[in-house]
């Protein structure tokens, strides 16, 4: 079994989406303590998601690809 590696690109794409994950948490938490949920609140934190999710996705695809690409040579 050969191992596997993210690069660097990769890396620093998944530290961002932590990064954001961790800003959507602490805007919920604020909303619901502060009991306002504004319609560009909303659409904030929905976009917010929306990019976190296709950055990840193209994290997964890229691994994907270069696993892919990896047992082909084997």
């Amino acid at each position: 079994m050969s191992q596997h590696i993210l690069s660097t690109r990769d890396l620093v794409c998944l530290e961002h989406i932590r990064n954001a994950g961790r800003f959507i948490n602490e805007s919920i938490v604020e909303q619901e303590a502060q009991q306002i949920s504004s319609p560009l609140q909303r659409s904030q934190l929905a976009s917010l998601i929306f990019l976190m999710t296709e950055q990840l996705n193209g994290v997964v695809t890229r691994c994907h690809d270069n696993w892919m690409n990896e047992e082909v040579k084997s």
